[in-house]
């Protein structure tokens, strides 16, 4: 399958696996699930300017797992332009303490 025929059907279970690794962020082995989905060089871009590399979503991952046990990841929307997938996606979870500057009483959220 070459790149111009990818449709968003297609390009689904490609970041499905991704966001499966997501959900196991509490378990052994985040490590090796996201770099078994995620190439050396890959990067998340959250705003145009700010991005982060596989190695530092790792981490996020793992210390989001410890902050947030019952962190959830699902994908909203896959859209493809060309040889570009974006992934609108939501998580849900409730932190076990205060969690990135915001006092919380245990409270679920999602973003």
């Amino acid at each position: 399958m070459s790149h111009s025929s990818l449709s968003e059907t297609d390009a689904r279970p490609l970041v499905a696996p991704f966001y499966n690794a997501l959900n196991v962020h509490s378990k052994k082995g985040v490590r090796a699930l996201i770099e078994s989905v995620a190439a050396p060089d890959w990067r998340s871009h959250s705003a145009n300017a700010v991005s982060k590399g596989r190695d530092e979503l790792i981490q996020q991952v793992i210390g989001f797992g410890k902050g947030i046990p019952d962190l959830a990841w699902i994908i909203d929307e896959v859209l493809v332009s060309g040889n570009r997938v974006v992934v609108r996606s939501e998580a849900t979870g409730t932190p076990a303490g205060d969690f990135m500057v915001c006092l919380t009483q245990a409270a679920r959220s999602a973003s």
